[in-house]
This record gives structure tokens, sequence and C-alpha cells, in this order.
């Protein structure tokens, strides 16, 4: 749970407690400030609109924001791929930052 967010959400609600009465309204809300896209506020409960936010925002960042910079790389990206698959390993442990984005 990425407590920012909660508390954002906690002080928008205490300043306008009737959006948790209009969710589209909600919804249009949350989509500015936190600069999202949701379609649709799926509960009135505010951990779960939290949990809501905060995944679309994960969503936003990786899919639009954050840049892999793997290319730049000798032994990094798909070559590394390469490189470790030139090896025929059984298993292999990946251990290190980003969005897992050779995970298969």
């Amino acid at each position: 749970m990425n407590l920012k967010i909660l508390n954002e959400l906690d002080r928008m609600l205490k300043n306008n407690p009737s959006l948790l009465q209009d969710k589209h309204a909600l919804c249009q809300v949350v989509n500015g400030v936190f600069n999202i896209e949701l379609t649709q506020i799926i509960s009135t409960d505010v951990l779960k609109i939290a949990e809501q936010i905060d995944i679309a925002v994960l969503k936003n960042y990786f899919g639009k924001v954050w840049q892999a910079e793997t290319k730049k790389f000798k032994y990094s990206g798909l070559a590394i791929i390469d490189e470790v698959n030139a090896m025929n390993p059984d298993n292999v442990i990946d251990i290190g930052c980003g969005y897992n984005e050779f995970k298969g």
C-alpha cells in the first residue's frame, strides 16, 4: 500500500466527502490528481480505492514514463538472454531491479 496515495486520497475525501457518493466524479478527480486514466472506481472502501489508484499509477509509470536503459549495455536486455541461453542452464535466478521485462 502506497501511503502517499492513501494520505492524498484521505485528504481529498475530507475536503469533499460527497465524492464517495458519486463514483464518476471521484474517478474524474482521482484521474486529475494522480495523472492516471481510470474508467471507473471499483469500490467505496478507501483502502480498495487507494490500491486501485496505486496499480494505475504503477501501470502509468512503467508503461509511459520509465524507459529501460538495457540497450546501452553489452550484456543486458535481449543480449543477456542470448548469453544465458547459450549456457543451457536448468535454472536462472534474476536478481536485480526493474519490472521483470525478461521473466519469460
